[in-house]
């Protein structure tokens, strides 16, 4: 499938809409995964905005899963994951960001990241995936194109 406009479909039970602006989910250590929408979220230019916060983890991988599997099932193959308020991220998370990039990446998209933290910069740069990935420090800056 190609990459393309959608309407709005559930990404998660709780009803995580394309933005998911709505991804609450409880993680391991306590605190939810995303934030709550503002009129700065949302899809800009072409781009689906994942904003995630708290931390994320073991626990919270399911649910990031299905909310970016629900993306690109439904076309929407250039995404933002916005870890700006994020201030744990483990190996876990890691890897369905990678694997979300993949297939971004077979459908001509791409998935960038929105960091600045030490903690998740640390990571990226330990791992090597900091050069794999589009790491940028505003979200202004990864809407842009």
């Amino acid at each position: 499938m190609a990459c393309g406009a959608v309407t709005e479909q559930p990404c998660v039970p709780n009803g995580c809409g394309p933005t998911c602006r709505a991804f609450e989910v409880p993680s391991a250590r306590g605190g939810s995964p995303a934030r709550g929408g503002s009129s700065a979220r949302g899809d800009r230019a072409d781009w689906s905005v994942i904003p995630l916060r708290g931390e994320l983890d073991l626990v919270t991988g399911p649910w990031l899963r299905a909310c970016l599997d629900r993306h690109l099932a439904a076309g929407r193959c250039r995404i933002v994951v916005d870890l700006s308020d994020v201030t744990f991220m483990d190996c876990t998370t890691l890897g369905l960001l990678v694997r979300a990039r993949k297939e971004a990446r077979t459908r001509s998209g791409a998935v960038r990241l929105v960091a600045g933290r030490p903690q998740v910069l640390m990571l990226l740069d330990m791992t090597g995936m900091r050069r794999s990935f589009e790491v940028l420090p505003t979200l202004e800056a990864a809407l842009a194109d």
